[in-house]
């Protein structure tokens, strides 16, 4: 069902942006944090490519450093 991915960010961004997007503005109150914290999970994503061991888990990866990224976010003083 799912093309695999090459460890890139650019194939990254444009095969999950949307699904990224969607499932980060569910946890979130606003716009703009929806937009923060994708831009930082993309960021996260670019520094750590290189400590991706099993490619086939690239979604399940990118996923779990966006729920990392949600719960810092509401971790991180106001």
């Amino acid at each position: 069902m799912e093309k695999k991915m090459k460890n890139n960010t650019s194939d990254i961004w444009e095969e999950l942006h949307d699904r990224l997007r969607a499932f980060i503005a569910k946890r979130v109150g606003s716009e703009a944090e929806t937009e923060d914290l994708l831009q930082e999970v993309f960021v996260r994503v670019h520094k750590q490519i290189d400590s991706l061991e099993d490619p086939d888990r690239m979604v399940s990866w990118v996923f779990q450093i966006t729920r990392n990224a949600i719960v810092d976010h509401y971790r991180s003083p106001e």
